[in-house]
């Protein structure tokens, strides 16, 4: 006691909640109760523990909260207890997968003085595999997904058990079986459950059957994450089909942040005055989202130019912070892509911008020719009156 020093005797700090997490995995089975479905579980080899947390939505993305205090969902006092992978089964239970080791830690952190007492390959022949299943659980017949027709498969899509519907999807599309594609049709029209139509809508993608009629149906689905998904898999249809084009343009006004943020992505793949538009909807509705933004701005290899005009015209937008911010970023965008019709669009605006609101204009000016160089600068002058020389 007292040889080697650990971090904290040497001055530092624990290093914080886990020290060695492993195998994040969300529980889809049906083995325990219902509310589980979609918690993380998370390993700890270092800890020898199995730790939960609730999932929640958080825009578009999630907040972890944890269930368990003062206490985990596994732990154990053996300390070659090392669980470091999850599987959800084929029976609904989760599996935990124990390498079973006595040593965990990397060789080189430990130190000498220590290492030279310790085997650091033993357990190397040994591991574990566990089982948990709630209280009540009855051991189901187990699939053989593998011989099924594809008729079969195509219904499994549905099923309550997230192995099922995973390992139907993947046999789905190594078969390559084109008859399935009027099932799958059927399915994403009308299927009992949300994850059945997602998972019938990307199985028409890697069958090469999705629609745009299907497509125009999903969008309009009762389920926000159908929507999603089908905004993400119109990509492969909207550039041929104007209606799904409408759809799309329309869908800023959706009541999902989810639906938007992913419509915000997939507009980047689309060009022209409407695209446009609802690129500026969304910067006006969500603009203070740091991942909309992130969104937004990455739609816009081209129309960066219309864009900032329609900020920057209007003077609600262009005198919040928000909407400055986005203008001086746009600016900055358009100076590093240096598209002509772009900067062509930035000076229409700096001209017609009232003078009264130097700080608009300066940040506009800035951010465009900081990657232009001298002779722009000086063009800049010239439109603004000098101010962008200040």
């Amino acid at each position: 006691k007292g040889i080697v020093p650990g971090v904290v005797e040497g001055g530092g700090k624990p290093a914080g909640y886990f020290t060695g997490a492993t195998g994040i995995t969300i529980f889809r089975g049906t083995a325990w109760p219902a509310e589980f479905q979609g918690w993380a579980i998370v390993g700890d080899v270092g800890s020898n523990l199995v730790h939960r947390k609730r999932i929640e939505e958080k825009g578009a993305s999630y907040v972890a909260t944890r269930v368990d205090e003062k206490s985990e969902l596994l732990t154990s006092s053996d300390i070659w207890f090392r669980p470091a992978q999850f599987a959800n089964a084929p029976d609904g239970a989760l599996y935990v997968v124990d390498m079973y080791r006595e040593t965990i830690e990397h060789p080189l952190s430990l130190p000498p003085v220590i290492k030279k007492h310790l085997d650091l390959t033993s357990g190397r022949d040994r591991g574990r595999i566990y089982r948990i299943v709630g209280k009540d659980f009855q051991q189901p017949p187990l699939p053989r997904l593998g011989d099924a027709t594809t008729a079969t498969l195509v219904t499994t899509l549905g099923h309550e058990n997230g192995w099922h519907r995973e390992t139907a999807s993947r046999l789905i599309y190594e078969r390559q079986d084109h008859s399935a594609i009027p099932l799958l049709e059927i399915l994403a029209r009308s299927g009992s459950t949300a994850e059945g139509r997602i998972h019938a809508l990307h199985a028409l993608e890697g069958l090469g059957g999705i629609s745009s009629e299907i497509i125009l149906r999903a969008t309009r689905d009762s389920h926000p994450r159908v929507r999603e998904h089908a905004v993400r898999l119109s990509e492969s249809v909207a550039a041929s089909s104007a209606q799904v084009r409408e759809q799309l343009y329309s869908m800023v006004d959706d009541d999902a942040f989810r639906v938007r943020y992913q419509l915000a992505f997939t507009l980047g793949e689309l060009s022209g005055p409407s695209r446009n538009q609802a690129l500026v909807s969304l910067v006006k509705r969500d603009g203070s989202d740091g991942l909309m933004r992130v969104a937004v701005m990455s739609s816009l290899a081209e129309g960066a130019g219309d864009v900032l005009a329609e900020l920057a015209n209007d003077a609600t937008v262009r005198k919040s912070n928000v909407g400055r911010s986005y203008v001086t970023s746009l600016a900055a965008q358009i100076g590093k892509q240096q598209r002509g019709d772009d900067i062509a669009a930035v000076l229409r605006v700096l001209g017609a911008l009232p003078q009264q609101e130097p700080e608009t204009i300066q940040a506009i000016v800035q951010g465009l020719a900081a990657k232009q160089g001298s002779d722009l600068a000086l063009q800049l002058a010239a439109v603004t009156g000098g101010q962008a020389e200040r």
